[in-house]
């Protein structure tokens, strides 16, 4: 495929971003063009102060500090919940026997190492519909 049949296969408002080398200048070095988009500053900084604008606005919500007391309790309570419950997951001291409750204690033990991920997406679960219902009540 030359190059006219890629152009030609590229539609007109999409830019390749492509590098363009132009002839030799007289000093003899190369000049090279690009064509990539430019960054326009003014609808960055529109976009900041429209970021900001919606921060400001939930910081000032009651519903924001709920939701984010909320998340807090989740967490410490779901690192608590792990500490508590991980103490009592102890690697099995020998192999499990037919019948015995090893084989369940062995996969309880390994388990230990997502305790905290499961508290916490427990806890957060029960955070929302509390934050749900007292939303709705007010």
């Amino acid at each position: 495929m030359n190059e006219s049949e890629v152009a030609e296969s590229m539609p007109e408002n999409v830019d390749s971003g492509a590098i363009e080398i132009d002839t030799p200048n007289i000093d003899g070095d190369a000049v090279i063009e690009s064509t990539a988009p430019k960054i326009d500053f003014e609808d960055l900084k529109m976009q900041g102060i429209e970021v900001f604008q919606q921060i400001a606005e939930w910081a000032q919500s009651p519903k924001f500090y709920a939701q984010v007391g909320i998340i807090v309790a989740a967490i410490v309570i779901a690192m608590l919940a792990s500490k508590v419950v991980g103490k009592y997951l102890k690697a099995p001291s020998q192999p499990p026997q037919a019948g015995s409750m090893g084989k369940l204690r062995e996969f309880l033990f390994k388990l230990k190492g997502i305790l905290f991920p499961l508290f916490l997406l427990l806890f957060l679960g029960a955070g929302v519909e509390i934050v749900n219902s007292l939303v709705q009540q007010s």
